[in-house]
């Protein structure tokens, strides 16, 4: 029964895809630094863990890609721009270029119309309570402000979980984690805000006057993509004080 579902499953995507014109879909599962990917073509299915596939062999996801959509006539593939890290994003768009030139789509996820929840309207989660800002996290939120200024940014988007819990002092199980919803910490020079990533995609090049600090490893490929200008692209410092005793 169980894999009469998951069949079920496959082909309601592929229907998905057809309907919007892709031939494959890379979907990054749990969180995006575990590097677990399932691809789902109109004929096939193959999973890859930390870039290591029983069902591609040797071959890296663009190159089974290129090898699953050498003889179909839509050679656009899709992944979710809201859910992916924009350097795995940028690296795959090369990589499928190379194969044929196949296009990478990011606006669209199959599984929102499959998967039909409760359509809540985006909203803005919390400005920091006073609970959520005790004497330790204050403290921590001057020494980030301070690295910023030292990268000439003004602020900065954080969207890596364990990040924002340690800024905020937060166990996990304190914060609801949605991986369809992803939780983000916007930090400027006078507050530090939580949002919900559809909340902060209306506007996230309006937030800042001057400049955004966006790890690239970190910041998603949607939000990334909307700030055309005055992006500091490094590494978030935030991640380089949790390592430091």
């Amino acid at each position: 029964m169980e894999q009469e579902i998951i069949k079920e499953r496959i082909e309601e995507v592929r229907e998905e895809l057809r309907r919007e014109h892709l031939s494959a879909f890379v979907f990054s599962f749990l969180r995006p630094e575990w590097k677990v990917y399932v691809v789902v073509t109109l004929k096939s299915i193959a999973l890859w863990v930390n870039g290591v596939s029983q069902d591609a062999g040797n071959m890296t996801i663009a190159e089974w890609i290129g090898r699953e959509l050498e003889d179909m006539a839509d050679k656009d593939v899709g992944i979710d721009g809201m859910l992916n890290p924009t350097v795995d994003v940028e690296e795959l768009k090369e990589a499928l270029k190379r194969q044929g030139g196949i296009t990478l789509r990011t606006n669209f996820n199959p599984l929102q119309r499959i998967i039909k929840k409760n359509a809540a309207n985006p909203h803005l989660i919390e400005t920091l309570s006073q609970k959520l800002t005790s004497a330790e996290t204050k403290m921590k939120l001057t020494r980030i402000r301070r690295a910023l200024r030292e990268q000439h940014a003004d602020g900065m988007l954080m969207m890596r979980w364990e990040d924002i819990a340690w800024t905020l002092n937060l166990q996990d199980d304190e914060t609801q984690h949605d991986e369809d919803v992803v939780v983000c910490l916007l930090i400027d020079s006078n507050k530090a805000t939580l949002h919900n990533s559809q909340d902060i995609n209306k506007g996230l090049k309006d937030y800042f006057e001057y400049n955004i600090l966006l790890d690239p490893h970190e910041v998603c490929y949607t939000l990334y993509q909307q700030v055309e200008r005055k992006i500091v692209r490094e590494e978030s410092p935030v991640s380089v004080m949790r390592q430091m005793k």
